[in-house]
């Protein structure tokens, strides 16, 4: 279809019902199998410049399942660039111009509503996809401006509604990671190559940066994108110039794993236009122990937290370099139970060899695998003592000792604030470690996860439209298990008027001032 103003048609009544009930279907029937989260359940594996077409051989048989080139930037290129990433099962990254009524990729100028709107219906019809917004936007007023009305076309012209995607790169800072917030998958850049940094900055990026930047905007990290939920990727570059070929590829399994230790849920590398056959080599080893026998992907984005696994360093130095007046202790864990199996990865980010005891083990086995190294280690004492080589990277797996379930959650009840928000409550239930957040709008279910992870017995939804009744189950987790549902709970949003107005506003975002009943007040980004 050639792209002009003129091509925009307004749906009938039929094709709109239609397109409903689509979504309906698509949203009732939960995460897509064989596509990435967060609108499917592999865990995002994610490569820059992946040639256009891209090479299937060199993606494919290792997991790799999101895919962009820079070449794919235009109409005319998108659409043979996303069908040949879905003839491969791979979701490709769909462009949306940001170069006003010239269409240009990195102008930063926002199109017309009018005309995002065809952009967006040209491409729709492609298969799997994500899309891709303006590169590197800054935290201006017009920057943020254009990115949120965007996300809010995109939700309201794709008929899947698939994913946003945003990349920041590592020179911007918390504050941007906060003004992004809008899109669902964040793409965080820690090119420590790039800007001769210590390779600690990819924590210091995951952590102090998108992580924390999340949390600041009163987000969860999740895959229930749909919900508010934001996923963090981490995107690093390789080292091509590098005169040791074998730190390079140290370097690289170092970014990869540390990345995931320190909170991403995927992970992407720029580029492979880049790639030596060893850089490939390595990148490759590590996506297929993410999707391999052990499917770890599915342990990071769907395991429960053991957040009692701690650790002490034995010998060896015990921080890491500082960046921006902020160091870490030398070793970074990340625990997670999933099948009955614990999974500890444990990561050193500095450049000397350390020693460390891993604690507060299970016991039910007399030893620890070593994933990947072909070799175990004796638990004794819940513990387990092992070497760390510089930039190292140690996954070990262990059975969990008996145990039960905590109990199912009671006392649910929910109450609502304003128009766009609900507070849960709930009773602590015994032996619970988290508890998840499920809902509906239909009364009794079926019913879709909202948040995982929330400690304490309350939580609020602040994510709904006014003048809507919602019905809430929660269920608690710890290492054993997740506890069966709550009984339901129902509350109502309130209605949103316009000031002298008695019209309820509809709410895409943005600050706007609005009354609750009566009441004035601020809502900011909803």
């Amino acid at each position: 279809m050639p792209f002009s103003h003129s091509s925009i048609r307004t749906p009938s009544a039929k094709v709109a019902k239609f397109v409903v009930l689509l979504f309906a279907a698509l949203f009732l029937a939960g995460p897509l199998q064989g596509a990435p989260a967060p609108q499917g359940t592999d865990f995002p594996l994610f490569l820059y410049e992946a040639g256009n077409p891209p090479n299937a051989s060199n993606f494919v048989p290792y997991g790799w399942n999101v895919l962009q080139d820079y070449s794919a930037g235009s109409l005319s290129a998108i659409t043979p660039f996303l069908q040949a990433c879905a003839a491969n099962s791979e979701t490709g990254l769909a462009y949306i111009a940001d170069g006003g009524a010239n269409h240009s990729i990195g102008a930063r100028t926002e199109m017309s509503q009018a005309l995002t709107q065809n952009w967006i219906q040209s491409v729709a019809g492609n298969g799997n996809l994500w899309w891709n917004m303006p590169e590197e936007v800054h935290p201006y007023s017009n920057e943020v401006a254009m990115l949120t009305d965007y996300c809010a076309w995109t939700r309201q012209y794709d008929p899947q509604r698939r994913p946003t995607y945003e990349y920041y790169p590592s020179y911007l800072d918390i504050n941007t990671a906060k003004a992004v917030s809008v899109v669902d998958v964040m793409g965080v850049a820690a090119y420590c190559n790039g800007y001769s940094l210590n390779h600690m900055f990819v924590r210091y990026r995951m952590q102090a940066v998108a992580l924390a930047g999340i949390q600041q905007v009163g987000r969860n990290v999740g895959t229930n994108y749909l919900a508010g939920q934001k996923l963090p990727i981490c995107v690093f570059d390789i080292d091509t110039n590098l005169a040791d070929g074998a730190l390079a590829t140290t370097l690289l399994y170092h970014d990869f794993w540390s990345a995931i230790a320190s909170g991403a849920k995927g992970v992407g590398i720029w580029s492979s236009f880049y790639m030596t056959a060893a850089l490939r080599a390595q990148a490759n080893v590590a996506a297929s122990q993410i999707t391999g026998s052990e499917q770890l992907g599915d342990v990071i984005l769907n395991g429960v937290d053991a957040s009692n696994v701690g650790f002490n360093i034995t010998s060896g130095t015990t921080q890491t370099v500082s960046y921006a007046s902020v160091s870490y202790p030398s070793l970074n864990v990340l625990a997670k139970v999933r099948n009955g199996n614990l999974y500890v990865i444990a990561v050193n980010s500095t450049d000397q060899t350390i020693t460390a005891n891993i604690n507060s083990l299970p016991t039910s086995g007399s030893s620890a695998t070593v994933l990947f190294q072909s070799r175990s280690l004796p638990v004794s004492g819940a513990s387990v003592s092992d070497t760390f080589p510089a930039w190292g990277v140690n996954i070990y797996k262990l059975p969990l000792d008996t145990g039960t379930a905590p109990a199912t959650p009671a006392g649910l009840s929910g109450t609502s604030p304003s128009g766009c928000e609900i507070d849960l409550s709930w009773t602590a239930s015994t032996g619970a470690t988290t508890y998840n957040i499920k809902r509906s709008t239909v009364n009794g279910g079926p019913y879709q996860t909202v948040a995982t992870a929330v400690t304490g017995t309350s939580y609020s939804d602040s994510t709904l439209a006014s003048s809507t009744p919602y019905y809430y189950v929660i269920s608690a987790v710890n290492i054993y298990g997740e506890s069966a549902n709550s009984a339901q709970a129902a509350a109502t949003t309130q209605v949103w008027t316009r000031m002298n107005d008695t019209t309820p506003a509809i709410i895409y975002g943005g600050a706007t001032t609005y009354s609750a009943n009566g009441t004035n007040g601020n809502i900011g980004y909803t």
